[in-house]
């Protein structure tokens, strides 16, 4: 149908849709516009190169020119032109040049801190490995732990930056004698940020203290597994954690769960049951974690999300996870996240910009994933890919990238 209109004419994607190229001529289409990742077959793709490249359409090589072209533009994904132009692809707020510029203060999207707490749970997840480690509650191991003038110090330098979420974790913190005055000091701050509380839902169960007024303003991130809500066939558990949640709901300003796959006694279709249960009342997300087997590599460490502009380029620049994260663990070590506590401790992480290691380690820098067609639109955790591969930019637990 575009035959004759075609001639001398040049046709390339629209401003919202950038087409990456990977191995052996894979090529996806990253829809900034509606959200959408579209992998393409190899012939589209050096279709789809050669008129990115501006040459005209009569001169592109392929008999499937004229398809490639009819779809993309039927889908409104692309447009024809008399002359072949430059056109800066969309984008979320200003790319500042990397060099000659005055850097501006650091963005913490979240900052973690590990409380001084045991716990007498004793969950045999605790010490797995496992995904979205940094969304499933922790004990901390250590004796040697920070006084709580070193808790405030921190917390008062923190503040002074620009932070947006503060999540406390480690054992049961509702039972640290400090908690409530660490929590007053963020409630307090001009900033403002997000306040979240991680641990399990059984310190919470028959726990009276959230009815005080500070944790009507506290978010929390609560744990819960498999093996502890279905004990064998009696879903007491079940109904006393449902009970937690309705106080949470009536005394917490939010609530986020995170549901630890501990158990493969429970079938699929009850768990599936279950989660839609609690996610049709309470309208709350839900994290799905699951215990990891090192000599199991058929784990795919990988979440494809939907693709818009802020998403695509702090991926093109930035880790998905990483970026923006630090943590202060029980011992006073500045760490790049919860869960990477093997790493070597970060002391002037700003002004020696150590931090940098780890926040624009984007993909394009790990081994595995460095020519994968996806990997700007894809999240990945590097805590659970450092321990596996023994290697900070080492991937075992993903075959997309091969």
């Amino acid at each position: 149908m575009w035959g004759v209109y075609m001639k001398n004419k040049y046709f390339k994607l629209n401003k919202d849709y950038i087409l990456v190229i990977g191995k052996e001529n894979k090529g996806l289409i990253y829809d900034l516009k509606n959200g959408n990742m579209i992998e393409l077959e190899k012939t589209w793709t050096d279709v789809l190169v050669q008129l990115e490249n501006g040459i005209k359409i009569e001169n592109v090589k392929s008999s499937y020119t004229y398809d490639v072209i009819e779809k993309i533009k039927k889908e409104t994904m692309g447009e024809f032109y008399d002359n072949f132009i430059y056109e800066e692809k969309t984008r979320k707020g200003m790319i500042l040049p990397l060099e000659g510029m005055q850097k501006l203060p650091p963005i913490i999207h979240k900052c973690y801190i590990q409380m001084p707490t045991s716990c007498n749970l004793n969950c045999e997840f605790c010490f797995l490995l496992k995904s979205y480690p940094c969304f499933v509650c922790s004990k901390n191991s250590n004796v040697n732990s920070i006084d709580s003038k070193a808790y405030k110090t921190f917390l008062n330098n923190l503040l002074n930056l620009n932070v947006h979420s503060i999540i406390f974790y480690g054992g049961d913190l509702l039972s640290y004698i400090n908690t409530e005055n660490l929590l007053d000091i963020c409630l307090n701050s001009e900033k403002k940020p997000e306040i979240w509380i991680l641990l399990h839902w059984r310190h919470i169960r028959n726990n009276k203290i959230l009815e005080k007024e500070i944790y009507k303003k506290i978010n929390f991130y609560i744990t819960f597994s498999a093996s502890d809500i279905f004990d064998g066939e009696n879903e007491k558990n079940f109904s006393l954690f449902m009970k937690t949640l309705n106080y949470m709901k009536e005394y917490t300003k939010k609530f986020e769960l995170t549901f630890v796959q501990d158990s493969e006694e429970i079938s699929e279709f009850k768990i599936k049951d279950m989660l839609d249960i609690i996610i049709n009342k309470y309208k709350t997300k839900i994290y799905i974690s699951k215990l990891l087997d090192e000599n199991n590599k058929s784990f795919m460490n990988h979440l494809f999300m939907r693709v818009s502009p802020k998403i695509f380029w702090n991926n093109y620049y930035y880790h998905p996870c990483l970026n923006g994260t630090i943590t202060l663990n029980a011992e006073g070590k500045i760490l790049p996240c919860p869960s990477m506590e093997n790493e070597n401790a970060l002391k002037e992480i700003f002004l020696e910009n150590k931090i940098d290691k780890y926040w624009k380690l984007h993909l394009g820098k790990i081994e595995k994933c460095k020519n994968c067609i996806y990997r700007f639109g894809c999240f990945e955790c590097r805590a659970i890919e450092a321990k596996t591969s023994q290697r900070l930019n080492g991937k075992s637990l993903c075959k997309k990238g091969e």
